[in-house]
């Protein structure tokens, strides 16, 4: 019976060593999936954020060419009102 008992007592040093294990595995997987979990959102961000400034830059360039717009249509206008303004003193 003493050899019995013996033997019991090494598979429970065996299961709980195991369960240890399986314990510690199991924090190990956690981490490694709540670092992955971290490195996606930081990708992500920093995708968000490259869109963003991308649209920004978009925003102004065509902000830009508004303002360039305006001034070419301004422009054109002074001279037309120039000119205009030359053929009715010619014509007097």
């Amino acid at each position: 019976m003493g050899c019995q008992l013996l033997s019991f007592q090494g598979c429970r040093r065996d299961i709980s060593y195991t369960e240890q294990q399986f314990k510690e595995r199991e924090r190990e997987e956690k981490k490694e999936e709540e670092e992955e979990e971290e490195q996606q959102q930081q990708e992500q961000q920093e995708q968000e954020e490259e869109e963003e400034e991308e649209e920004e830059e978009e925003e102004e360039e065509e902000e830009q060419e508004q303002e360039q717009e305006q001034e070419q249509e301004e422009e054109r206008k002074k001279n037309n009102n120039k000119k205009n303004k030359n053929k009715k003193n010619k014509k007097k």
